[in-house]
């Protein structure tokens, strides 16, 4: 390990244009540097526009719990190809679309709500 660590942090802004940051609400603050809660149901979609403000690495988000096109999954796949949610450039946007099947709902026994969670990962 190096004297360096680099760090990225997933902001939640109020719109597309990146300009304004959402502000937290006192029940979410102590989350403190964790990226932003995606609340959904069973059926909704769940679309997420990614920026890349990180400098000078690629950056994407992977999610758990719910459907995904290729170009959503946010991971590349070891099949030769490359899509545009693999890794996302810096400056660069991707939106992630992703669709909440039945199956992420609470079953006869679980308790509501369901958590998962999202991946964050960094490709150089």
């Amino acid at each position: 390990m190096g004297s360096r660590y680099r760090k990225a942090l997933y902001l939640q802004y109020t719109d597309g244009t990146f300009a304004e940051l959402e502000p937290r609400t006192p029940e979410w603050e102590h989350l403190g540097v964790l990226g932003p809660v995606i609340h959904a149901e069973v059926c909704d979609t769940i679309v997420v526009i990614f920026k890349n403000n990180a400098g000078d690495l690629g950056y994407l988000m992977h999610p758990h719990g719910v459907f995904y096109e290729k170009d959503s999954k946010g991971a590349g796949y070891n099949d030769g190809t490359s899509d545009a949610g693999d890794v996302i450039p810096p400056g660069e946007r991707h939106t992630y679309v992703w669709p909440v099947p039945p199956r992420a709902g609470p079953g006869p026994n679980d308790q509501s709500p369901i958590p998962c969670r999202s991946s964050k990962r960094r490709r150089t």
